[in-house]
């Protein structure tokens, strides 16, 4: 993701960009060419832009491919290919992205820094609870069991049941007493 600008990078989750290309490889197989390439340049105020559209060919089919670059880094990109239409994605094969996130998150949601833990929920689940009602949660938890210790994952988990799924589960380990938690993330369908 090196050739991705931050902003992309900050958007991109690794895993399932991966786990996409794995599949995208395996559908389409080796790079033959490209047809009807087209190259449209502006630069606004020093900055210049490239979209570069058309059709690449492969062994097995072909795809339909837009490509936004600012300077030389890749801000934007947009890939079709009948071969990866429907229901591609069974979980990403590497865990441990989701795994330390999970740590991060329950570190600061039971140790005392509800405010780090409320950075890091997504979106969706701001609008349902706010920082303050998160803050809340976080002071009940940490009274209940005590300074924290350790997190330790125990699980994960990939489903579909709703939507794509990973569950995340780990034991929260402090001096008072030991809680069992999950983190589910989902993936945009």
């Amino acid at each position: 993701m090196g050739s991705f600008t931050p902003e992309l990078r900050e958007e991109i989750d690794a895993p399932v960009l991966a786990a996409w290309l794995e599949r995208f490889n395996s559908e389409l197989g080796v790079f033959t060419k490209t047809t009807n390439f087209n190259y449209n340049m502006k630069n606004t105020n020093g900055m210049t832009t490239t979209v570069v559209a058309g059709t690449a060919h492969f062994q097995k089919g072909e795809a339909e491919v837009e490509l936004t670059y600012i300077g030389d880094q890749i801000n934007a990109f947009q890939i079709n290919t009948p071969a990866l239409e429907g229901d591609w994605f069974n979980g990403p094969k590497d865990v441990a992205l989701y795994q330390d996130q999970t740590v991060a998150f329950l570190k600061a949601f039971a140790g005392d820094r509800p405010s780090d833990a409320y950075a890091m929920m997504h979106e969706s689940l701001k609008k349902e609870l706010d920082e303050d009602a998160a803050a809340k949660m976080s002071e009940n938890v940490t009274s209940v069991i005590g300074e924290l210790q350790e997190v330790k994952i125990i699980g994960t988990e990939f489903s579909k049941e709703d939507g794509d799924e990973l569950t995340v589960s780990a034991t929260v380990v402090a001096d008072s007493k030991n809680v069992d938690a999950t983190v589910v993330f989902n993936s945009p369908g």
